[in-house]
C-alpha cells in the first residue's frame, strides 16, 4: 500500500513511528499466538493433516464447489456494502467496492495487526472518491453490525429447529444448548432494541452532547449519531442488507456442509451447523489471530463437540485454507485488476 494512503506525503513523525512499530510487533504477536494454539493441537490430534489431504485429493470438485460459494459470499458482501454507500449517495459502484474490499482482506492477511479489512477499504474510498470520511467509516459500522446480527438471526433459526426437532431429550437434556439459546436471545433482543432506540431518537441525550463538547467531540457524536439515526428509520434498507447478509451467511454454512462431507462426517444436522457455524464466525470476528487461526480452530472444535462430532478443527482448517486463497487474491486487485472498471461512472466519462 503506498505511504501516502495512511499518512501523506511526508515522513513518519516519531509518534507515527512509535505507532508503526507497536502494530507490527502486535501482528507478530498474533501470529505467535496462532501458531502456538494449532501446534498444541496438532500435537494432541485434534487437527490430522494426513486426514486433511486425504480430504483435498479425493474430493477436488468439493473444494471447488466450496471455492465458488466462497466467491460469491465475498461477491455479496461487496454487494451489501455498496448498498450501503448507494443510500448515503458516495459514488461508488459495486465493482470499487468489491475491488476495496478485497484489497482489505488482503492486508488484513499480508500484515495482521498493522491493517483492518475496514479500515483499508474505507480509506481507499475516502483518498479516492472525495467522500466525506464520517460517512464511509458509518457506513463500514454499519456494514459490520448488520453481517453481526444476520449470524445471530441464523444461529436464533437453528436454535429454533433444533428445539422443536431436536432429538428426544436433547431439547432440554443440554445445558451447554440452553445456556448458548439463552445467550443468543438476549443479544439478539439487545439489538433489536438498539436499533429501535436509535430510530426513536433523532438525536443525542444531552448529557453526551455535554459530555462530548467537554471533549471536543460534539460534532463526531452529531454525525454519528445523525448517520445511525438515517440508518434505523429506513426500514427497507435494513431488510435488503440483512437478506443479503442471510444468503451470504447460508453460503458459508453449506460450505461447512460440503467440507464436513469430505471429511466424511455424518452425525451433524444441519440445524446443527446453522447454529455452530455463525457462532465460531462471531469468535473469529475477535481480533486475536490472523483470519481466525488458531482461536477459530479452537471455537470450532469446542462447538462441535456440542453436537456430537470430533471434527471441528479440521473443518474449520480446509475452511481456512479456502478462506486465506481467496484473500491472497485481493492481492491482484491491490496491483491494479479492475482498476479501470472500478471507477465511478463521471471519472470513466472523463
Amino acid at each position: 500500500m503506498s505511504a501516502d494512503l495512511l499518512s501523506g506525503n511526508g515522513g513518519p513523525a516519531p509518534d507515527e513511528e512509535r505507532r508503526r512499530t507497536g502494530a507490527v510487533l502486535l501482528g507478530i504477536a498474533k501470529v505467535a499466538l496462532a501458531a502456538l494454539i494449532i501446534v498444541i493441537l496438532l500435537r494432541r490430534g485434534e487437527i490430522q493433516p494426513g486426514q486433511l489431504k486425504a480430504a483435498l485429493t479425493s474430493h477436488p470438485l468439493l473444494f471447488l464447489a466450496v471455492t465458488a460459494m466462497m466467491t460469491l459470499s465475498y461477491m455479496g458482501q461487496g454487494y451489501r456494502w455498496s448498498v450501503v454507500l448507494r443510500a448515503r449517495a458516495i459514488a461508488a459502484p459495486y465493482w470499487q467496492a468489491l475491488r476495496y474490499l478485497m484489497i482489505g482482506k488482503f492486508f488484513n492477511l499480508a500484515v495482521p495487526g498493522y491493517f483492518s479489512e475496514d479500515i483499508v477499504r474505507g480509506l481507499y474510498l475516502v483518498r479516492n472518491n472525495a467522500a466525506s470520511r464520517s460517512k464511509v467509516f458509518m457506513s463500514l459500522m454499519v456494514d459490520r453490525f448488520v453481517g453481526i446480527v444476520s449470524l445471530f438471526v441464523l444461529c436464533s433459526g437453528g436454535l429454533g429447529v433444533g428445539y422443536v426437532f431436536g432429538r428426544p431429550g436433547e431439547a432440554h437434556g443440554d445445558l451447554r444448548l440452553a445456556a448458548l439459546r439463552t445467550l443468543v436471545v438476549l443479544i439478539t433482543v439487545a439489538c433489536i432494541a438498539a436499533v429501535l432506540l436509535l430510530r426513536l431518537v433523532p438525536r443525542p441525550p444531552q448529557f453526551l452532547r455535554s459530555l462530548a463538547a467537554r471533549l471536543r467531540l460534539l460534532h463526531a457524536l452529531d454525525s454519528s449519531h445523525s448517520e445511525l439515526h438515517y440508518y434505523c428509520c429506513t426500514g427497507k434498507l435494513q431488510a435488503k442488507m440483512l437478506g443479503i447478509s442471510l444468503v451470504n451467511h447460508s453460503l458459508v454454512v453449506l460450505s461447512f456442509v460440503v467440507l464436513a462431507g469430505a471429511l466424511g462426517v455424518s452425525s451433524v444436522r444441519l440445524a446443527d451447523y446453522c447454529v455452530f457455524v455463525p457462532l465460531g464466525l462471531l469468535v473469529t470476528m475477535v481480533p486475536i489471530a490472523p483470519v481466525g487461526l488458531g482461536v477459530g480452530h479452537l471455537a470450532f472444535l469446542s462447538l462441535f463437540r456440542i453436537a456430537g462430532s470430533p471434527e471441528g478443527a479440521n473443518l474449520f482448517s480446509l475452511f481456512t485454507a479456502v478462506c486465506i486463497l481467496l484473500n491472497l487474491s485481493g492481492g491482484l486487485f491491490y496491483l491494479g485488476l479492475g482498476k479501470p472498471i472500478g471507477k465511478p461512472a463521471e471519472l470513466r466519462a472523463s
